[in-house]
C-alpha cells in the first residue's frame, strides 16, 4: 500500500500536472481576492478560496480513486494530503498579504493603532480647553515637533487675528485631512496648499467631528470673522447616528508615544460610551478589539500570533460588527448638526461651504450615487462632492488618508470653487 501511495502522490504524470496547475490557479486567484479585503469582505473571500480549494482536492481525490486506488485508507490519505498542499500556499500568501499591507496581529481590522502597553505614557500631544474643544498642545509641539507651527489658540494655523492684508478670510472645519495626515511633508497638505493662495484659517484637529466643527464656530467666528466658513467632511467617519458631546479639559483622544486612542467610542448597540481617563479607555479596547488582554485563555493567545487566526476569531464572534444591534436605523443627526453649523454662520453675517471628502473604499462616481448612498445626511444642505477621485489618491494600506497627489487633487478641486465663490462675493 506505501509504494502504491508513494507512486499515487510523486509518479504519476497527471498527478504532478495536477499540482502545477492548482499552484498556478493559486498564485492567479489569491491576489485578486486579497484585494477584496479592501472593500470589507475578508472573510467571505477567505471562505470561498477555502472552498474552491476543497472542491479541487476532492476532484483529483475522485480521479485517483477511480483510475489508481481501491482502498478506502489510501483514498482518505491522498484526500487530507492534497487538502494540505493546495490550503497551505494560499494561507501563506494571505499571511504573507496582510503583513505587507501593514495590518497588525492580534487585533480587530479598524483597531490596529492599538499597541499591547505595560503602562500608559501620555505625551498630551492634543489637550482639551474648558469647552471641551481638542487644539494641538504647543507645548509638545515645539519640544518634540518644531517644525510644526501651533498658534496661540491651540491650532495648525496662522493667528486669529491675522489681517490678511484685507483679503477674504476663510475660515476651514475639519479633522485629520485637513490636519495633513499622510501629506509628506505635512505642508503638502491640501489645507496648506491652499493657505498659500487663500487667507485660511485652519482649524483641522486629528479625530474632531460635527460636535467640535460646531463649537469652533460658536467660540471662535467673531474673532476670526471670516467672510466664507468652509467645512470638510469626511463620508468615513463625520456622518452621525448618534449626539456627541464635548467634555472640558477631555480630548477626543488619549495620546501616548505609542498612538492615539479615542476616549469615546460607539458600542455594538450603538450607545455612547465616555472615558474620563486614559487608563479605562484602553483597559475597553484591548478587552474588545485585541486578542492581546492581559488575561486572555490558551486559544486567544495561539489565534493571535497569526493575521489569519485573528480575523477568524473576530468574524466568528462578530465582537465589532456595529450592524448587529440596528444601528444604521437609527436617527441621522448629521443634517441637524450641519444646519445648526450653517445658521450660525449665516445669522452672523458669514458664507457656509460644505466640502465631502470621499472615502477610500467607497468612492463616489456619480451625484446618484451620492444621493442614494449619503442624501439623508445632507437635507437641506448643498455639499460639493468631488466624483473623480480613485484608490490611487489615497495613502498605501490602511491609511484611508489622502497621499500627496490626493492632497492636492483635492485642493484643486476646492479652488475651482472658491474661485467662482469669492468672485460672486467680490461683485
Amino acid at each position: 500500500m506505501l509504494s502504491m501511495i508513494l507512486k499515487t502522490l510523486f509518479f504519476l504524470p497527471k498527478v504532478f500536472l495536477a499540482i502545477v496547475f492548482s499552484y498556478l490557479l493559486v498564485l492567479i486567484v489569491m491576489p485578486a481576492i486579497a484585494m477584496l479585503d479592501y472593500y470589507g469582505i475578508t472573510m467571505w473571500a477567505l471562505t470561498c478560496v477555502l472552498l474552491a480549494l476543497v472542491f479541487v482536492a476532492a476532484v483529483i481525490v475522485f480521479w485517483i480513486q477511480k483510475k489508481t486506488l481501491n482502498k478506502r485508507f489510501a483514498v482518505y490519505f491522498i484526500g487530507v494530503y492534497w487538502l494540505v498542499i493546495l490550503t497551505a500556499p494560499s494561507l501563506v500568501f494571505m499571511e504573507a498579504w496582510y503583513q505587507l499591507r501593514g495590518d497588525k496581529a492580534g487585533f480587530a481590522a479598524e483597531y490596529g493603532y492599538l499597541e499591547k502597553l505595560e503602562k500608559l505614557e501620555l505625551t498630551n500631544q492634543f489637550i482639551a480647553d474648558s469647552i471641551g474643544i481638542t487644539i494641538a498642545n504647543s507645548t509638545y509641539y515645539n519640544e518634540f515637533e518644531p517644525d510644526v507651527y501651533i498658534n496661540s489658540s491651540g491650532f495648525r494655523s496662522r493667528e486669529f487675528n491675522d489681517t490678511c492684508m484685507g483679503n477674504p478670510r476663510l475660515l476651514f472645519l475639519g479633522d485629520s485631512f485637513l490636519w495633513g495626515l499622510s501629506a509628506k511633508p505635512l505642508d503638502a497638505s491640501f489645507s496648506d496648499v491652499l493657505g498659500k493662495h487663500y487667507c485660511t484659517f485652519n482649524t483641522g484637529i486629528i479625530g474632531a467631528g460635527l460636535a467640535q466643527y460646531k463649537a469652533i464656530v460658536e467660540q471662535y467666528f467673531n474673532e476670526i470673522n471670516p467672510q466664507f466658513t468652509c467645512l470638510f467632511l469626511y463620508i468615513g467617519n463625520d456622518l452621525l447616528r448618534h449626539q456627541p458631546k464635548l467634555r472640558p479639559f477631555v480630548p477626543n483622544h488619549f495620546w501616548t508615544k505609542n498612538m492615539g486612542f479615542s476616549s469615546e467610542h460607539i458600542d455594538a448597540c450603538g450607545d455612547k460610551i465616555y472615558f474620563d481617563s486614559p487608563d479605562l479607555a484602553y483597559q475597553h479596547y484591548m478587552e474588545h478589539y485585541s486578542l492581546l488582554a492581559s488575561k486572555n485563555w490558551f486559544v486567544k493567545d495561539v489565534l493571535a500570533k497569526t493575521h489569519i487566526g485573528t480575523k477568524v476569531y473576530f468574524a466568528l464572534t462578530n465582537q465589532y460588527d456595529d450592524g448587529n444591534c440596528g444601528i444604521y436605523t437609527e436617527t441621522i443627526y448629521t443634517s441637524k448638526y450641519l444646519q445648526d453649523i450653517k445658521q450660525t454662520v449665516e445669522g452672523m453675517g458669514g458664507r457656509f461651504l460644505l466640502f465631502v471628502i470621499p472615502e477610500k473604499i467607497n468612492l463616489i462616481t456619480d451625484a446618484k450615487q451620492f444621493s442614494d448612498s449619503y442624501g439623508a445626511h445632507f437635507e437641506g444642505i448643498s455639499p460639493f462632492v468631488p466624483y473623480h477621485f480613485t484608490f490611487d489618491d489615497y495613502a498605501n494600506g490602511a491609511d484611508e488618508h489622502f497621499n500627496n497627489q490626493g492632497h492636492l487633487k483635492f485642493a484643486q478641486f476646492v479652488s475651482e470653487v472658491l474661485d467662482n465663490e469669492l468672485s460672486q462675493y467680490i461683485k
